[in-house]
């Protein structure tokens, strides 16, 4: 019996460590959790490094709604920037001046990802002042807004970045019911 307790204890003590000697652990790699980081790379359309542009990693609702900017940097000599790597998903829009843009929505990001992000010249939408004077104009899922000044007459600008297919116009006061403008698709000029 006793031969047989120890078989029974040297089993107990192999079983438990061939448990936790397995190699498909999420955690491997000095027991701690490793969460990576969020990489953004740049280039213009030639394929140059973009140095100096903002980059943005952005709340995004994924609908017609304004994303909020949750982290921001300057991109360096490399072209890339990293943010810490977050438990939601995550749009990205970088700007070089208000030249060059691009614009990723919102999706699930793993540990580690990157982004690598071609910035296009924004196609300039032309719209008329008087359905929207005193109004923010945004583009979904971007950060950037603009202000239509109330004193606007004709027409004015906004900067859009490709593919957009509406803007959204929001009053400046009560009801503030947003206003959808559907776009021609607003298409990089290559």
């Amino acid at each position: 019996m006793n031969r047989f307790a120890n078989l029974l204890a040297w089993g107990l003590v192999g079983g438990a460590l061939a448990v936790g000697c397995g190699t498909d652990t999420p955690n491997s790699g000095g027991g701690g959790v490793e969460t990576g980081d969020l990489t953004v790379l740049l280039s213009s359309t030639d394929g140059s490094t973009l140095v100096a542009a903002r980059v943005w990693v952005l709340d995004d609702p994924g609908d017609s709604g304004a994303a909020v900017a949750l982290d921001s940097a300057v991109v360096g000599t490399t072209g890339a920037v990293a943010f810490p790597a977050l438990d939601r998903e995550t749009g990205v829009e970088a700007w070089s001046g208000d030249t060059l843009a691009a614009l990723e929505r919102s999706r699930a990001r793993l540990p580690g990802d990157t982004v690598r992000l071609k910035l296009v010249r924004p196609v300039p939408v032309k719209l008329p002042c008087a359905p929207y004077a005193g109004m923010t104009i945004h583009q979904p899922g971007s950060a950037r807004r603009w202000q239509v000044p109330a004193s606007c007459v004709d027409s004015f600008q906004v900067p859009v970045v490709p593919p957009a297919k509406l803007l959204r116009a929001v009053p400046a006061s009560p009801p503030y019911r947003p206003e959808i403008i559907l776009l021609e698709a607003a298409k990089s000029p290559e």
